[in-house]
Order: structure tokens, then C-alpha cells, then sequence
């Protein structure tokens, strides 16, 4: 086994390794095993030691608990599995505008992850595509949507809303049956915590698509509606409402959504505004600013009082 060099950094040190390449010139170049250190901000280097740096090893950022954005060269050609699995901080990274060998599970468990952006493409014309193609590996764990070369295209949308209205359709059955219970008294707790994030993560998934809708078709928007529509506020599952209000920051971006797909309507905007407690007093008021616009007689002292 080859012993890791060390790449000194201002706020850390990058682990590598030389491996052997064939048919390619150079026919050397340098694999980044391991980081540490305490940066929030990391550009990966291109070279070192005058040798490009073409590969990010397996496990070689796991665990890390500082990296917040991460910058891949646009010299990369292969990523590891698992290689920035658990990073819990990690909130954007950049990739090469390249074809990429990418293992598997690369961004397991790192839940923070909100923006996949691609260096040098045409990225910065579809503003949505960095946080649909974070959505596409953390909630729908569809890795074959992460192709830097193909992400954004009209093809990759298609196989995006599929995968999306997949998930929504997957039954109850099917998120329990990997669910291993420690003990038999613990069964229904653990059922319903799997269902109640299951619920959630439908929701999410749904808002985020109808948020980020470029080149969404019609029939897709209408299935989104329609599943956000059975699950607001006075419905007999009402995840979809719950999911708004522990969401502070895109809170108002998904009531938008819900007052344009009538999820809050005549029937239900009393129960919505009753069910805003202290924690939720912004979003109350901008429900209250938004329905008075729409000409409706609500007396805002008295609904912005709580109990």
C-alpha cells in the first residue's frame, strides 16, 4: 500500500497518492486520499508537485465536519464511493463540466447539500438545475442523474420529473420494509418516524419541483398539485401543511405554491392561521398580507393574536 504525501494548506492538509494511468499523457497523476483540517471553503488543487490531479479516492472526505463548499478541478475524471458521504456541513460543491467516473453513494447522508453546481456549462442560464440536481442524489437517491455533460437538457428533465413522480408514488410498504426494529416494543415508534420523514420527504420533493419548475410540462405540474392538494391543511393527511411550517426558510416560496394550486382557500384559511403558533409569526403575516390582497376581509389584529 502506497503511504499518502502531504499537500499543506492555509487551514489544512490534503492526503495523496500518485497513480498509474494508461494511454493517457501523462501517464501519472495524483489521487486526493484524505483531508484535514478545519476550512469551511476548499478549492481542490489541479496539480501538485507538477502532476495533475485527476482522482478523489473512496472515503476520502467522510465524516468531515467543516467543509461547507467544496471545489472539484476541472482535471477530475473519477470520484470514489462514499468519497463526501456524511459530510454534515456540506452545503455546495462544484464539479468539472466533464465526463466523470462517479462511484456510488458519493453524498450519502450529507443532508445539507441544497447545490450541485457544473463549472464552465451552461449552469448559470437554468438557475433551478444546482438545486434539482442536489435534490436528484440527497432525496431521490437517483445517481445516475449526476452527469455533469447531460444535466440541465431536455432529456435530463424528463428522467428527473419520472424519477420524482416515482417516489411519490412509492407505497408505505415500501419505505418499512428496510426498517430494522432494535426491539419489539420500539416497532411502532420506529413506524410512524419513518412514515412522518417518508411524508416529508414526498412533500419536500414536490414544493421543490413546483419552486424550481423550468421545463416542467403540464401533466407533470398537475400530478405535483394534486398530491400537495390531498395532503394540505383539513385534509386527512395534512404532511404536506406540516412541512411548510417546519420549513422557515422557503416557507413562504412553498405558500405561494399552495395559494396557486388553491391548497389555501376559503375553506381552509382560518384553520391555516390558527394553526401558526410564536415560532411561526413571519409566515403568518405574509399568509395574512397575501390573502388580504386577494381581497378577503380578515381583521389582522385578531388573527395575529395567539393564545
Amino acid at each position: 500500500m502506497k503511504i499518502p504525501k502531504q499537500y499543506e494548506l492555509q487551514d489544512g492538509i490534503i492526503y495523496y497518492i500518485e497513480i498509474a494511468r494508461r494511454d493517457v499523457r501523462p501517464d501519472t497523476s495524483l489521487c486526493i486520499t484524505a483531508y484535514e483540517g478545519t476550512a469551511e471553503f476548499l478549492a481542490i488543487p489541479s496539480r501538485i508537485d507538477n502532476k495533475p490531479v485527476t482522482a478523489i479516492a473512496k472515503k476520502a472526505f467522510w465524516d468531515n465536519r467543516c467543509l461547507q463548499h467544496i471545489v472539484l478541478p476541472d482535471t477530475i475524471d473519477s470520484v470514489g464511493d462514499w468519497a463526501f458521504s456524511a459530510c454534515y456541513m456540506l452545503r455546495d460543491i462544484t464539479l468539472p463540466y466533464r465526463e466523470i467516473n462517479l462511484g456510488k453513494q458519493i453524498f450519502h447522508k450529507s443532508e445539507k447539500l441544497h447545490e450541485i453546481f457544473i463549472s464552465d456549462s451552461d449552469m448559470e442560464k437554468d438557475k433551478a438545475l444546482p438545486k434539482l440536481l442536489a435534490m436528484a442524489v440527497t432525496k431521490l437517491e437517483a445517481e445516475y442523474l449526476l452527469n455533469p455533460l447531460q444535466a440541465g437538457n431536455d432529456n435530463w428533465y424528463q428522467n428527473l420529473d419520472s424519477k420524482i413522480l416515482t417516489v411519490l408514488n412509492e407505497s408505505e410498504e415500501s419505505a418499512l420494509k428496510n426498517l430494522v426494529y432494535c426491539a419489539e416494543e420500539d416497532m411502532g415508534a420506529k413506524q410512524e418516524a419513518c412514515l412522518k420523514a417518508l411524508a416529508y420527504k414526498k412533500a419536500g420533493i414536490a414544493f421543490m419541483r413546483l419552486v424550481y419548475s423550468n421545463k416542467i410540462t403540464n401533466v407533470t405540474k398537475k400530478c405535483l398539485a394534486d398530491f400537495l392538494l390531498q395532503r394540505t391543511k383539513g385534509c386527512k393527511d395534512e404532511s404536506a401543511w406540516e412541512f411548510v411550517k417546519e420549513n422557515h426558510n422557503m416557507g413562504m416560496q412553498y405558500c405561494d405554491k399552495l395559494f396557486e394550486i388553491n391548497g389555501i382557500n376559503d375553506e381552509n384559511i382560518n384553520e391555516v392561521l390558527d394553526d401558526l403558533d410564536e415560532d411561526n409569526v413571519e409566515l403568518k403575516a405574509y399568509l395574512l398580507k397575501k390573502w388580504q390582497s386577494r381581497g378577503q376581509n380578515i381583521d389582522i389584529w385578531e388573527s395575529l393574536e395567539f393564545e
